[in-house]
């Protein structure tokens, strides 16, 4: 698995710990398969505890983005689609982890909603 730059890490550790609702963060997409090339945004899952409104997500995408002084991709983990959830758990790297029980309660409902989702695929003729 591709490791992760440490000042990269140590930022966003920086970043999550500024926010409270912050549970963890995960950065995924072609970073994290070392698949990136000059202009590449950073694609980072965030999971909160409790509902994040518009403006705060656009706020946090903003202070990442000035931060790292590149273009952050911003998803919060639970609006994302079963399929955009299940390649950041099985691709992406988890860099910081601020409430275990609630990340592991927030994966294994996307793991049972992306199963749950393949079965349906698999049962609808298409």
């Amino acid at each position: 698995m591709h490791q992760i730059p440490e000042d990269l890490s140590e930022k966003i550790i920086t970043f999550a710990r500024r926010n409270d609702k912050i549970v963890a963060v995960y950065i995924f997409g072609s970073v994290a398969t070392a698949k990136n090339r000059a202009g590449s945004d950073l694609d980072v899952a965030i999971m909160v505890q409790g509902p994040l409104k518009g403006i705060e997500r656009v706020s946090l995408e903003t202070y990442l983005s000035n931060l790292l002084k590149t273009d952050v991709h911003l998803i919060v983990f639970r609006e994302a689609s079963p399929l955009l959830q299940h390649q950041i758990l099985k691709y992406g790297h988890l860099v910081y982890e601020n409430d275990g029980q609630e990340r592991v309660r927030q994966e294994m409902s996307a793991r049972r909603e992306y199963l749950d989702t393949t079965a349906l695929f698999k049962v609808i003729p298409g």
